[in-house]
């Protein structure tokens, strides 16, 4: 009575029974929010568990895999990962189905789910915007190819917001300023656009007669940027497991073909058991690989956009036990999804043609470092190789 006596006399009653009201409306909102989280927790763990359910029957009740596969994807939300994983489930349930060009799709969709990380970010946090940070993020959905070009400042003039919206709206979405929001966006608009869009929006600007020198430049840029960023560590391991390897298998299709091919020719001139698996059909590519165990190696070569033969080629390797190298762009690449070792090299593919001069430097590499290697361990004299290429 006491309490309640001086919290009468502190507070008039008008106010008491606001206060009250307040409360219930704290708490009920409280347990809303309680419950959608649990209900948002539930969702997550039982897509996790279905999409582990498809993985590992696969092999074993294929329309069980199936059908929790679909059902993962059903409840993965707005969870990026577990959608890639349910879609990656389904696409290989299509391909076993020999529905390659659905399988394909679906394939296609893993690699656009787990590349357009910042529409995924943008989307996620949209309700949550003011009005200014909501026209930014409709002007880089929807004119993203233009937004890769601006500055920070720019943007913010275009969209009618300060400078400082523009670099607080970055850092909302995740990234460290404005520069790492600038990177995403690059990232994006490599993997949205065609080869004819990605040409325009490259060399869009540049006059007839700068052509060579852009061309070029770029390509000594990103041979300056896959030197800065690749994994040296990785790079030692693909050479030790290179050459304590049984049999050596390298793939590539399509643009990559011709990598595979160089990177195979060089290896078989200083090592015996090199293939380089031939990449006609998808059926020859597993026959090929038949005989392959865990004292071999498979080399998988890929860039966007990714090939769904090569992909499925590592992932039958890893089933069998084999030690799978990748040679791609990203450790984001769905090449990576079976690989223990991954080397990164930069690829421009914002052109009409494939430009991979520093994929193609990494394999010199590696060429190299092993000849270096055969050398020491043994009377081999790299000589030999030059007067087989005579």
């Amino acid at each position: 009575m006491f309490a309640a006596y001086n919290l009468e006399k502190k507070y008039p009653m008008k106010k008491m029974r606001l206060l009250l009201i307040c409360a219930s409306i704290l708490t009920v909102t409280g347990s809303f929010f309680s419950c959608e989280n649990e209900k948002d927790a539930s969702l997550y763990l039982r897509a996790d568990s279905l999409n582990q359910v498809a993985y590992k029957v696969r092999y074993k009740d294929l329309k069980a895999s199936c059908k929790a596969a679909h059902e993962a994807y059903r409840f993965s939300l707005n969870n990026s990962s577990l959608r890639a994983e349910a879609l990656n489930n389904i696409g290989f349930c299509a391909f076993i189905h020999m529905d390659f060009e659905t399988a394909e799709k679906f394939f296609q969709q893993v690699y656009e789910t787990t590349t357009n990380e910042l529409l995924l970010r943008i989307k996620e946090k949209y309700k949550k915007m003011s009005k200014g940070q909501r026209r930014l993020a409709d002007y880089v959905c929807n004119d993203y190819d233009k937004a890769v070009f601006l500055t920070a400042a720019k943007l913010g003039e275009i969209v009618g917001v300060s400078e400082s919206t523009v670099v607080r709206f970055a850092t909302q979405l995740g990234y460290k300023g404005y520069p790492g929001f600038q990177k995403a966006l690059e990232e994006l608009v490599r993997n949205k656009l065609n080869s004819i869009q990605r040409m325009e929006v490259t060399y869009g600007r540049i006059s007839q007669s700068e052509i060579l020198e852009t061309v070029l430049q770029s390509d000594i840029d990103k041979i300056k940027m896959t030197l800065a960023d690749i994994d040296h560590k990785a790079f030692d391991l693909a050479i030790d497991t290179l050459l304590n390897a049984r049999r050596v298998y390298v793939i590539g299709i399509r643009s990559c073909a011709p990598l595979a091919s160089f990177l195979g020719f060089y290896l078989n001139l200083v090592c015996d058991n090199v293939s380089v698996v031939d990449v006609n059909s998808s059926s020859e590519i597993f026959e090929q690989l038949i005989r392959i165990n865990e004292h071999d190696v498979i080399i998988g070569i890929s860039f966007p956009r990714y090939s769904m033969r090569t992909l499925k080629a590592l992932e039958f390797a890893s089933n069998r036990k084999a030690t799978v190298i990748t040679l791609t762009d990203s450790v984001h690449s769905p090449m990576t999804l079976y690989s223990s070792c991954n080397l990164i090299a930069r690829s421009d593919m914002a052109s009409i043609v494939d430009s991979l001069v520093a994929p193609l430097s990494v394999i010199n590499a590696l060429i190299v470092a092993i000849c270096n290697e055969k050398a020491e361990g043994s009377c081999f004299d790299v000589r030999d190789v030059g007067e087989n290429l005579g």
